[in-house]
């Protein structure tokens, strides 16, 4: 009789050691999807979400979802380097009346460098630019939490 209780309280305890140590795997809390995601990648993520934001926010005009074409230009080693084989995408209409070009500069800078995007919308029946808006991304704000806001 000894026996069974000393061989009972031996298995309460390896269980209720085995319930603290491997408590992490029984708990079902929800835990926020992880991705990883290269420097790049961040970049141009942030810069689609910053104009989906500006335009959400109504700062862009309404041309802006009229966009036929998308015309990047790399003015930059630094610029090419930063955002490697990824660009930014934007919304296009097939029939669309204006046409955007993406001027991306580099922000050289030995402690945090960046990019500068001056992006300019044209009419494409008369070629005349609609508007024009600069933005500056920095290697900083890539560690920042998405509801920080570039640089204007």
């Amino acid at each position: 009789m000894v026996y069974k209780f000393i061989g009972a309280t031996i298995i309460l305890v390896a269980v209720a050691f085995g319930v603290v140590v491997f408590k992490d795997e029984f708990e079902t809390q929800k835990t926020e999807f992880c991705s990883q995601l290269t420097p790049a990648q961040q970049l141009t993520r942030m810069i689609d979400e910053d104009f989906a934001q500006l335009n959400k926010e109504g700062q862009l005009p309404k041309e802006w979802n009229s966009i036929a074409t998308v015309e990047l230009r790399m003015n930059s080693t630094l610029a090419k380097a930063l955002m490697g084989k990824h660009r930014p995408t934007f919304h296009r209409v097939k029939d669309g009346s204006s046409f955007l070009e993406l001027e991306v500069m580099d922000l050289p800078d030995d402690e945090n460098p960046g990019i500068i995007i001056q992006a300019s919308l044209f009419d494409i029946k008369s070629k005349n630019k609609v508007f024009e808006i600069g933005r500056t991304y920095t290697m900083n704000d890539l560690n920042r939490p998405s509801a920080a806001k570039p640089q204007k």
